[in-house]
């Protein structure tokens, strides 16, 4: 079907705007344009399908600077950009125009090809201010529900028109983040159908021209707010918490513990589900976990699955403590391990975790898997070290601490307050940054206490005669001195001091660096443990965690522990070693000595 160009209109298309999906307030709507190359410059166009009964002069004279500053030159250029369009008195429905908005200033635009941009169309905060002009302010009354007060105005629960109005109340009532759960006497601004008339109400509508996903059937009608102080809708005071509170918060679900959820049922009546009965856990993933103390009515059940179909029952008692409380959810919530062992490896550093829980919830970005170790904590003597949960947190583990005492009936989290300054100084960590034996070993030594003494002159009998040798020399506890040999005794030297009763240490040649320091280790008859362990937990027979460290740790003279190991170890972890008054000794990693 053809028509002629002077009498035909353009309606523009919303199909080509972009709902941006982050939150309602200061957000932007963007709309998609085509940028074209016209002689060597880029020209914005609004891209467009022609549509039946379209009319395009009355149009195209608003579209845009060009047009208006000379839409000869418009139309000139509108030619050039469409040359599938030969006649402009014939455009067929259907067919695809590219119109000429603007021409952009030169190197605001550098490729020489088309291409597709978008930008800011509108902020929703002025979006927000556009529908509360077409709407009317109400208080909720008892007994009222939002889904109703929708219906009435734009159609009934389903209907595309429904799914609008329930899209616009949300946009222009943003602070109401939960539609079914309103108080009585709370201020909401219900939008005028009539809105549908404005000329930019299309450019508020996703690309489906449908608003948000179909809402459920389910209502929760208006109960009576909560005393608040001034008037506010949000300042009442917050509940107790509860064993159920405490164990949403640590799968982070809500809890929705007060109202009425009414379920439309087959035979007309509503099923009236009471949430201070029946309180539900609300998962980040939409899925529900209905609380009760008995087993719910199968007419009740069945309404609830028939809208909910995840939804699960948990039978359990308000007065059950939090371990039981999160013992049973692990049983119907994917994601909670009740024992399980997490074990983990840092640069040859062993982990391992003994919680009574891990939890495993979905995350964003860099970290879709969140993880949270819940410990019982048998009061503050047993919390982890706070070094130890900021080194667990850099690998996206959350430590989480209750106590299993109760605390006015119910357990609580053992918070970490603002601890006072350490009054016993931390021993800094001794780093040695030299890469050979003969520069390392020293330090070592000075650091285990030792007496070392450098290119010491020795005398020893060979061949009938006095011969002189430098070295350097350890003073052991017994005053006896062992020699240290890096290579500077020559020939049969080695031998012949040892004939005379002077040991020697060697360490020349190809050697595996760490062996020959336990071999030094057992010459001077320390007392060590290679790879040693640490537990961490006071008040429990089971350990709540363990770090295995590469290296060795020495008891010495003055009874006092030292731990050698590698540079590469997080800082935090040798800190948690500092707190249990460990003195740090780090060689090179890249060394070979542990």
């Amino acid at each position: 079907m053809c028509f002629r160009f002077f009498l035909s209109r353009i309606v523009l298309p919303a199909a080509v705007l972009l709902w941006a999906s982050i939150p309602t307030h200061g957000a932007i709507l963007y709309k998609s344009y085509v940028v074209k190359m016209d002689r060597g410059r880029a020209v914005l166009c609004d891209p467009y399908i022609v549509g039946e009964e379209d009319a395009v002069l009355s149009v195209l004279r608003q579209k845009g600077e060009l047009a208006a500053d000379n839409f000869t030159e418009f139309l000139h250029l509108f030619k050039r950009l469409n040359p599938h369009i030969r006649d402009l008195n014939r455009i067929e429905p259907g067919q695809h125009l590219f119109i000429p908005i603007r021409r952009l200033p030169p190197g605001e635009f550098s490729r020489q090809q088309d291409a597709r941009v978008t930008i800011p169309f509108v902020t929703i905060s002025k979006v927000k201010k556009r529908i509360r002009a077409h709407s009317d302010t109400h208080h909720i009354k008892r007994g009222e529900c939002v889904s109703v007060l929708v219906a009435r105005r734009f159609g009934a629960f389903g209907t595309d028109a429904y799914r609008m109005g329930v899209d616009l109340f949300r946009r222009a009532n943003p602070g109401i983040l939960d539609i079914n759960r309103v108080f009585v006497g709370q201020k909401v601004y219900l939008p005028r159908p009539s809105i549908q008339q404005e000329p930019w109400f299309t450019a508020l509508l996703d690309p489906s021209g449908s608003g948000m996903e179909a809402e459920t059937f389910i209502t929760l009608k208006a109960e009576a707010a909560p005393a608040t102080s001034g008037g506010s809708m949000t300042a009442w005071k917050k509940d107790p918490p509860t064993p159920f509170s405490r164990a949403a918060e640590l799968i982070d679900a809500t809890l929705i513990r007060k109202g009425r959820y009414f379920f439309p049922a087959q035979n007309g009546a509503d099923r009236e589900l009471d949430l201070s009965r029946f309180p539900i856990l609300e998962m980040k993933d939409g899925k529900r976990v209905i609380l009760c103390e008995e087993k719910l009515d199968d007419t009740l059940l069945h309404a609830i699955r028939s809208h909910w179909q995840d939804a699960r029952t948990l039978v359990i008692s308000k007065d059950a403590p939090l371990e039981t409380v999160l013992d049973a959810l692990s049983r119907v919530i994917p994601g909670i391990f009740p024992g399980e062992t997490f074990r983990f490896s840092d640069n040859g550093l062993e982990v391992a975790l003994f919680p009574r829980w891990m939890i495993h919830r979905l995350g964003s970005g860099k970290n879709p898997l969140q993880k949270t170790a819940v410990f019982l904590a048998g009061g503050k003597a047993s919390l982890l070290p706070e070094a130890l949960t900021r080194y667990l947190s850099k690998y996206n583990i959350h430590v989480k601490q209750i106590d299993p005492d109760p605390i006015d009936g119910f357990e609580g989290f053992t918070e970490r307050k603002e601890s006072k300054p350490n009054t016993k100084p931390f021993l800094p960590i001794i780093r040695i940054h030299r890469d050979t034996p003969r520069r390392i070993i020293p330090e070592i030594l000075a650091t285990l206490g030792y007496l070392y003494t450098p290119n010491v002159s020795v005398f020893f009998p060979y061949g009938g005669v006095q011969v002189k040798a430098w070295t350097d020399m350890v003073t052991l506890p017994t005053g006896k001195m062992l020699l240290m040999d890096f290579g500077d005794l020559q020939g049969d030297a080695v031998p012949a001091l040892t004939t005379a009763g002077i040991p020697v240490f060697q360490f020349t040649g190809n050697i595996d660096k760490k062996d020959r320091l336990v071999a030094l280790l057992n010459t001077l008859q320390c007392r060590f443990r290679i790879n040693p362990t640490f537990p961490v937990g006071n008040n429990r027979e089971k350990a709540d965690a363990s770090l295995t460290f590469p290296g060795v740790l020495v008891l010495t003279k003055d009874e006092k522990s030292t731990l050698i190991t590698h540079d590469g170890i997080d800082g935090d972890a040798l800190e948690f070693l500092q707190e249990k008054g460990i003195q740090v000794l780090t060689v090179p990693e890249a060394g070979g000595w542990m």
